[in-house]
């Protein structure tokens, strides 16, 4: 015969549950003072900073009181609960917002910190990383040719389009795999070794393309250096870069990973 085992009348004696309960009906221990609970003695309450968690009956009179002692008891249960753990992650917190109240915080650095202390600091450094990091991207509106207009530059690429195009007519096969591009994908097939958007000041380089198709696959390889550096026309494209770097006026991590490739 299974033994029945008992999950309340541990907190709170009080209780009007059953002295045993099956396994459905058990909730758990209360938050605060660790005791055994069911859904008869205990309910649940948004406590301080840790959100909704359940409290015994008991414990439930002296949270709705306001007491602080409630606080205190919280935080050495707390520390109780990761003693494992060098440093606690909590305490009462000593922002300026909270100076001089009980609130519930989680240690940052030598600091405790409650919720939305720590909430602003967190989207405060998330800020920080995100100018950080748009400051080292290239702003390709403001880097233009001195006294070349906008208009001027979508001709001259249309130009550099048209005479790759007249070279891939006369020899209409991909540099990589030697497989046939259609006319239709004349323009596909004119692959620049440096983007065109990151790098305008070589966008219409006579030396900055490589004539790959695009059904085949070998342009679309190009777009990452880890797969690039591994093709065939490898050799040729550190050829021509050697022969158009001087020109490069952006500064880019595509860039620089190239020159690790090229020189090591």
């Amino acid at each position: 015969m299974k033994k029945e085992q008992s999950y309340c009348c541990v907190a709170d004696q009080a209780c009007t549950a059953p002295a045993n309960l099956e396994n459905a009906f058990a909730k758990g221990v209360c938050f605060c003072c660790g005791g055994y609970v069911c859904s008869k003695c205990s309910s649940k309450r948004n406590y301080f900073g840790y959100g909704e968690v359940r409290l015994c009956n008991n414990c439930q009179i002296t949270y709705d009181g306001n007491d602080t002692k409630v606080m205190k008891r919280l935080i050495k249960l707390v520390g109780e609960m990761y003693s494992t753990i060098s440093n606690s992650k909590f305490g009462i917190c000593n922002c300026p917002d909270c100076k001089g109240a009980e609130v519930a915080g989680r240690k940052v650095g030598k600091k405790f910190h409650c919720l939305s202390s720590y909430s602003r600091m967190k989207a405060l450094e998330q800020m920080e990383k995100a100018k950080k990091k748009n400051a080292l991207r290239v702003d390709t509106k403001k880097v233009k040719k001195l006294g070349v207009s906008q208009d001027q530059d979508k001709k001259l690429l249309e130009l550099w389009f048209a005479k790759i195009a007249a070279e891939i007519r006369q020899n209409p096969r991909c540099w990589e795999c030697n497989s046939w591009i259609a006319p239709e994908f004349y323009r596909h097939a004119s692959a620049h070794i440096f983007m065109k958007s990151i790098f305008p000041s070589v966008a219409t380089h006579p030396l900055n393309y490589l004539i790959l198709g695009a059904t085949c696959g070998c342009h679309d390889k190009t777009h990452r250096l880890d797969t690039f550096c591994k093709m065939g026309i490898w050799k040729e494209a550190v050829d021509r870069f050697k022969e158009f770097e001087p020109c490069i006026t952006e500064t880019h991590k595509y860039l620089n990973t190239f020159r690790q490739l090229v020189y090591g």
